[in-house]
């Protein structure tokens, strides 16, 4: 036992990576798209160095790593807190850009209820309204006129469904919701 403890004590303690180095593994994780060990080096600098100049960029990158492991609703929230507290205005911008993105990806078909729909068609209304030369900007309108679609699909077929159960009035109403908008 004494032995033990002599060799243990007699070892130095390894040094622990700093921010920047972390981020720099992160991104190489990230860049050989082993997404699940680029989030623990992300997580890392959000909770031990949560004041770094990198952590913003850790916290967006930890969100592209679940937006790309189709963790939709964790990289929302990623993408949330990297738009409320980062400094960098194009991060910001990229940010909101994604937090949509993750809406419009988790929007089901049309049968389906459309809670995420309607949060997809905000979050990229709003950052059309917010950047409208933004690059991103005419692939958000493009998205934002497919879910659109989606939701008259689904009034349209509600409407059908009342005609078939012979409901003309409660038809009407679903078909004018198609019409109005």
């Amino acid at each position: 036992l004494a032995v033990c403890c002599a060799a243990c004590s007699s070892t130095t303690p390894a040094e622990l990576p700093t921010a920047e180095q972390r981020f720099r593994l992160g991104m190489a994780e990230y860049a050989d798209e082993d997404y699940f060990d680029a989030i623990q080096h992300f997580e890392v600098i959000r909770l031990q160095y949560p004041t770094s100049p990198v952590a913003d960029s850790a916290r967006f990158f930890m969100g592209m790593c679940r937006f790309n492991r189709e963790e939709y609703i964790l990289a929302s929230y990623e993408f949330s807190q990297t738009g409320q507290v980062s400094s960098s205005p194009a991060l910001q911008t990229e940010a909101q850009y994604m937090y949509a993105r993750c809406y419009v990806e988790l929007s089901p078909k049309a049968a389906l209820d459309q809670t995420y729909t309607l949060r997809a068609i905000d979050a990229l209304q709003t950052f059309i309204e917010s950047n409208p030369k933004h690059p991103k900007a005419a692939d958000a309108e493009k998205d934002m006129l497919g879910l659109i679609n989606r939701l008259a699909e689904k009034e349209y077929r509600t409407g059908l469904l009342y005609m078939k159960l012979e409901n003309a009035r409660a038809a009407e109403v679903y078909f004018d919701t198609v019409i109005d908008k």
